[in-house]
Formats: structure tokens, C-alpha cells, sequence
């Protein structure tokens, strides 16, 4: 009797474990396409034609199917843990534009980033 109790735990908190890790990386897609979009939308106004950073948004089945095959730079970013991809389209957006995805502001200057945004990371918001 102590036995299978012990293995009902084991399995609750194994199933506990995975849906919060199924929540985690839900978040953590919905992040890196929102701030892909933002990426894009910002370089495009700048007049950049293309970046890399812009290939982590979400793609329609049919866009997919369309795609060339991905060059080699796309498929290792892609390969990324995603608090990875998160973090570099962060500070991309934070370097290139005074962007900070978590205040969902752009600042005017590096100072005016540093001194009144709260940090880098979501949990400083």
C-alpha cells in the first residue's frame, strides 16, 4: 500500500512538473513572437531590409511551405533554447532601438534606458 502511494506522488509530481513546463515555454513562444513582431516592425522603419532575429516569429502552414529551404545561421538560432532567443532579441531591442520589450516603451537614449527602465528581465518588472 505505501508503495503504490509513492508512485501516485511520483506521478502527480511529474505531471505538475510538466505542465508547468508546457506553461513556461507557451510563454516563452508567445514572448519571442511578440518581440520578433516589435524587432521587425522597428528595423523596418529604420529601412532594414532583412535580419535574422525577425525568422522567430510564428509562420502560417502555408508560409512554411513556401519558405526556401533556411539558410544555416536561421536553423542555429532556431535550434536556441527559447530563454535564449528571448534574450537576444532583448538586447537586440535594447541596443539598437532603446527598446525594452518588458516596459513596452522605447526610450530616448541609452541613458534615458538605463536610468528609467527597471532591469533587463521580465521579473525586474
Amino acid at each position: 500500500m505505501e508503495s503504490e502511494e509513492k508512485v501516485e506522488k511520483v506521478d502527480i509530481e511529474d505531471y505538475r512538473g510538466m505542465m508547468a513546463q508546457k506553461v513556461k515555454e507557451s510563454r516563452y513562444l508567445k514572448y519571442i513572437h511578440a518581440a520578433a513582431a516589435v524587432c521587425q516592425k522597428l528595423d523596418e522603419r529604420a529601412d532594414i531590409k532583412s535580419n535574422i532575429l525577425w525568422s522567430l516569429q510564428y509562420k502560417e502552414e502555408e508560409e512554411e511551405e513556401e519558405e526556401e529551404e533556411e539558410e544555416e545561421e536561421v536553423i542555429q538560432l532556431k535550434g536556441l533554447d527559447m530563454e535564449t532567443q528571448l534574450v537576444r532579441l532583448t538586447d537586440y531591442l535594447r541596443s539598437q532601438y532603446h527598446y525594452c520589450f518588458w516596459c513596452r516603451a522605447q526610450y530616448n537614449n541609452q541613458q534615458d534606458l538605463d536610468e528609467n527602465c527597471p532591469g533587463t528581465e521580465e521579473e525586474d518588472h
